[in-house]
């Protein structure tokens, strides 16, 4: 497997991507609503809630995996 750097240029940093999966999940309508709502206050756009849901999931699995 081919590893994926991405260069930072503001940074002029070059540093290591995990690879992506894309990927659907069905969650409840008012939770998604209160989710987005929360990555909007914290980044500005709704656009970064992979970001978000990336790291609950870490976040999750760093608690409760042994």
């Amino acid at each position: 497997m081919l590893k994926a750097y991405k260069f930072y240029a503001h940074t002029s940093v070059w540093l290591y991507e995990m690879p992506k999966r894309r990927t659907t999940i069905l969650v409840d309508d008012e939770l998604w609503k209160r989710f987005l709502t929360y990555v909007v206050r914290k980044h500005g756009a709704a656009k970064k809630a992979s970001i978000e849901v990336e790291a609950a999931v870490q976040e999750y699995l760093d608690r409760h995996e042994k």
